[in-house]
């Protein structure tokens, strides 16, 4: 496209310079040479900036799981790169080979908005800052059809990779309780009301380490005004698994983190009477 107004520009003063008077042919061939030089000049620099403007692979972070994560769900080719799969070899040895065709196939785990963190302890989130970590499952919930798939990722030499991925039903995970109620909790936007407890606890945190936080109790009915501003997960879930444990039947926070807008939401879920209450929301 470039090139061709390039040559269309160069075609119209062509033709000015021909029909300008008082000049003479040596003057007219020399303008067409310079004006040959520029245009091939500015070619040159087209096709530069187009190479500028062909995709960059992001710089690769490992030292956290949640860098090389953010980088391996939003981006196709950093994705293919850091999928490898595990084998032993006849010696016994590990081996590490490339290979997203040697694997059977299965839907390439991206993040489009936001994935969650399944836990139960404050203590626990900071895993997420933890640089001695060589070993992440994130899953992929769906809560529709009661499948999780496991995505096993390992830590090999100070480089994340994707090594392998395996299944398997909502029932048979350890917050098998908490997602059954989940599960109609976060699909039902009407009926989700009858499981908010009333007053609600909302904590606005502070921006900076010096500020404090505004805690705010509000009613069902002022929730159900402002909820829809704040996103909840339903259906498929991307939770991240650092290792926290599952110990606790009646008490589950779930941590709801922005791939790239810096969002970030806690909802706190209590059982309380044999059932499942949403208690507090953090922002």
């Amino acid at each position: 496209m470039f090139k061709s107004l390039f040559f269309s520009i160069a075609v119209f003063v062509l033709m000015l310079s021909c029909n300008g008077s008082g000049r003479g042919m040596s003057d007219d061939l020399s303008d067409v040479d310079s004006l040959y030089a520029d245009s091939i000049e500015l070619l040159s620099l087209t096709d530069t900036l187009e190479l500028f403007e062909e995709e960059v692979l992001p710089k690769s972070a490992d030292e956290l799981f949640n860098d090389f994560f953010y980088n391996y769900a939003s981006d196709g080719n950093f994705r293919k790169m850091r999928t490898t799969y595990k084998y032993d070899s006849a010696a016994g040895d590990s081996v590490l080979a490339s290979s997203m065709s040697s694997n059977a196939a299965f839907r390439e785990l991206t993040v489009e908005d936001f994935y969650a963190v399944v836990y139960e302890r404050e203590e626990e989130l900071v895993f997420q800052k933890d640089t001695s970590l060589s070993e992440v499952v994130v899953e992929r919930m769906d809560l529709d059809a009661g499948i999780v798939e496991q995505f096993d990722f390992r830590r090999y030499d100070g480089t994340w990779v994707m090594q392998n991925v395996t299944s398997t039903a909502v029932d048979d995970t350890p917050n098998s309780d908490f997602l059954a109620f989940y599960t109609s909790f976060s699909a039902d936007s009407v009926g989700r009301f009858d499981n908010i407890a009333e007053p609600l606890k909302f904590v606005m945190t502070a921006e900076d380490d010096e500020g404090e936080d505004e805690i705010v109790e509000m009613g069902v009915d002022e929730w159900k005004e402002i909820s829809s501003d704040f996103p909840l997960p339903s259906h498929e879930i991307i939770n991240v698994n650092y290792g926290q444990t599952c110990i606790s039947n009646n008490n589950k926070l779930l941590l709801v983190v922005g791939i790239s807008n810096g969002l970030s939401l806690k909802y706190r879920f209590m059982k309380q009477d044999g059932r499942w209450m949403l208690v507090e929301v953090e922002v």
